[in-house]
């Protein structure tokens, strides 16, 4: 919201302003905006009627190559090589119209792009895959201090999630009980070795937070329309 001030007469005239990250509810009464409340976008429709198949994905990673994203993502990818772990990343790594960015992206990245699957996906598509994977990566954009809409789709998926810290959490979705987070590229590294070889731990947690996300879309639209603050 911070660099997008040109809406604020807008927000004023509006019958109720949702933000989803927390800092921005703080933000906006700064600049008399008072009909704003906490409201993190949940996960989309098509993980309520998700299939769970066979977990044979040992991390899979689904997002736009930001740069704090890369630099986690290519230690991880030479530990992957290392320990025979299967990989799986999907977003849109480079622009296929222009073949020489496939080639610089190989240069610079050479571990991570043995991974890539080079591609934007629906919602239904990402559901699939998370149905598969043991444990979903989530890296959010350094911008962002809250839950990304991803945060509640890899847990109502029931993979276990390993993500950033985050400022602020949503009801009983936090780290050691619905997931876990790291803070480096060593600390995911370990912990990923750790849950693979610790199934039951990380089941755990999957369960539980498969079994307390309340955060859909239309759950969140309905808090929105309500002003209800129950997150």
């Amino acid at each position: 919201v911070s660099e997008h001030q040109d809406i604020l007469p807008y927000a004023k005239q509006a019958y109720r302003v949702g933000c989803f990250e927390y800092c921005d509810v703080a933000y906006l009464k700064e600049y008399d905006v008072h009909n704003v409340i906490y409201c993190p976008i949940g996960y989309n429709e098509a993980y309520e009627y998700m299939e769970v198949g066979s977990r044979d994905i040992d991390i899979v990673f689904v997002g736009s190559p930001f740069k704090n994203r890369l630099c986690m993502l290519e230690p991880l990818a030479k530990e992957a090589c290392r320990h025979n772990w299967r990989l799986e990343i999907y977003g849109p790594f480079w622009e296929s119209m222009y073949f020489w960015k496939r080639w610089i992206f190989k240069y610079k990245y050479p571990s991570l792009y043995k991974f890539v699957h080079n591609e934007s996906l629906l919602p239904e598509k990402v559901a699939e895959i998370y149905g598969k994977a043991k444990i979903c990566l989530n890296i959010h954009d350094e911008k962002h201090k809250s839950p990304n809409p991803r945060f509640f789709e890899i847990i109502k998926s029931g993979a276990m999630q390993l993500c950033d810290a985050r400022g602020n959490y949503v009801g009983n979705l936090f780290p050691k009980k619905a997931l876990d987070v790291f803070s480096d590229e060593k600390s995911l590294i370990s912990m990923i070795q750790y849950y693979l070889e610790n199934e039951s731990k990380r089941r755990i947690l999957a369960e539980y937070g498969k079994n307390n996300v309340l955060y859909s879309m239309r759950y969140s639209l309905h808090c929105l329309l309500e002003g209800i603050i129950d997150f």
